[in-house]
């Protein structure tokens, strides 16, 4: 009977040992997967509840620069954080090429800017339903008076607007 008892105990022995070995090798793989489903579900969710539309723009085009103003309401019904703002990017086609064009604080040569409507910062969000408006200085800009020009407009998070319009001159 001692002899089943230190068997008996041997095989329980060994059973703990490999679950534990089992859930230290799976439990990693298992919380990785579930942290990647709910990042995805994030920022599925974020792209679905984000949206952007121009509003409004216009092209003025001389022989030496050129500028676009356009206005970007938020048409979602998520904020689009600052953050995010700061990391979109803008496009400007034309006759002359295409360019990605970077943003700065203040919009110089070859450069864009983003404020609120009123010209007012944002400081954390553009909440639903506010308007963006965005200053585009670009060389590619230059000389399209009565040609069109296309100008894009993407957040980090893959959504995007564009307008195309044709120039005018100063």
């Amino acid at each position: 009977m001692s002899s089943e008892t230190i068997t008996s105990a041997i095989f329980l022995i060994t059973a703990v040992l490999a679950l534990a070995i089992l859930v230290n090798a799976f439990f990693p793989v298992m919380h990785q997967t579930a942290s990647t489903f709910s990042d995805s579900a994030d920022s599925v969710g974020d792209a679905i509840g984000s949206g952007i539309k121009v509003t409004y723009a216009y092209i003025y085009s001389a022989q030496s620069q050129g500028e676009a103003y356009v206005f970007i309401k938020n048409v979602g019904s998520e904020r689009i954080s600052k953050r995010s703002l700061d990391s979109a990017e803008v496009f400007v086609e034309s006759p002359n090429g295409a360019v990605r064009v970077p943003r700065a604080d203040t919009a110089s040569s070859n450069q864009w800017q983003y404020r609120a409507y009123d010209n007012s910062v944002i400081n954390n969000w553009l909440l639903p339903g506010e308007t963006l408006r965005v200053v585009i200085k670009s060389d590619n800009l230059h000389d399209t008076v009565g040609k069109e020009d296309t100008i894009t407009f993407a957040l980090p998070n893959g959504i995007s607007t564009k307008i195309t319009a044709s120039a005018g001159g100063y």
